[in-house]
């Protein structure tokens, strides 16, 4: 995958569920905005932060601040759909930040083994 569609992807990905899916929940009913937003938060954003990692880990020197940046975009989107600003949601993006790492060490030594083996 070409550099510019990683990035379209990660751009389009991050507003779409850190600001536009947010915003529509707040328009749901009260229990189902509720039970959509944990979703989001324990389910769509972990694995997001996941992607997020991998896809950063193919090439580190150039998109090495894609975690950095979801860690630090997601607090302000997400403010701005529930229209008060939440200070609770910086836990939550240290928890993202470490999932991305994850990912990433895992993506980044995976592709280091291959790279070994081919070598030999």
């Amino acid at each position: 995958m070409k550099l510019l569609y990683k990035i379209i992807l990660f751009v389009v990905l991050l507003i779409l569920l850190s600001l536009v899916l947010p915003a529509l929940f707040f328009l749901a009913s009260t229990w189902t905005s509720i039970a959509l937003i944990v979703v989001l938060f324990f389910l769509l954003l972990p694995a997001f932060s996941a992607f997020v990692g991998g896809i950063a880990a193919t090439d580190p020197k150039r998109l090495f601040w894609m975690p950095i940046a979801q860690v630090a975009l997601f607090p302000l989107l997400f403010s701005l759909a529930a229209k008060q600003f939440l200070w609770e949601l910086y836990l939550y993006s240290l928890v993202y930040i470490l999932i991305a790492a994850l990912a990433f060490a895992i993506v980044f030594a995976i592709k280091k083994l291959r790279g070994w083996e081919e070598k030999c």
